[in-house]
């Protein structure tokens, strides 16, 4: 039996190759923009906040109300029952967040249009502890003796 084999003209062969890496390079700036697009709402989006003795959901709620942020929390680890007041004009949504989740021991992320908050990691919570507490610097002295005996001071 035999094969029929086709070959195609080389210059078929090239327009397909400009042809599929145009597609990709279409491709890739396609999830550029989109990627810049939804990394600059965030910083266009300002929320003016007059809010006094209430919960850390209603301040979620708002937020949302006014933008298409969605926030994103395990109940059993972040209590959003906590009160607390905000009083901003033309605040970005992180700057709303660094304000009033740090005394809740909370962090968060931003990615796309979704806040996901969660507990605050020990490591964040030493440094910023060790931030507050810079001043206080201990002066250690000692001597060092190695296995033959002999003493290096420090």
């Amino acid at each position: 039996m035999e094969q029929c084999v086709i070959q195609m003209p080389s210059m078929v062969r090239r327009r397909l190759k400009k042809l599929r890496l145009a597609t990709g390079m279409f491709l890739l700036l396609l999830a550029m923009s989109i990627n810049v697009q939804a990394s600059t709402y965030s910083e266009t989006v300002k929320f003016d906040l007059k809010l006094n003795k209430v919960s850390l959901k209603e301040v979620f709620q708002t937020i949302t109300d006014q933008s298409e942020f969605k926030f994103i929390y395990n109940n059993d680890v972040v209590n959003d029952k906590q009160k607390v007041s905000v009083n901003t004009d033309g605040a970005r949504v992180e700057e709303i967040l660094n304000e009033i989740l740090p005394q809740f021991n909370l962090e968060y992320r931003v990615v796309d249009k979704q806040v996901i908050v969660f507990p605050m990691e020990e490591k964040t919570k030493s440094e910023s502890s060790a931030d507050s507490n810079a001043q206080q610097q201990k002066t250690i002295t000692g001597k060092v003796v190695d296995e033959m005996g002999a003493t290096y001071l420090a």
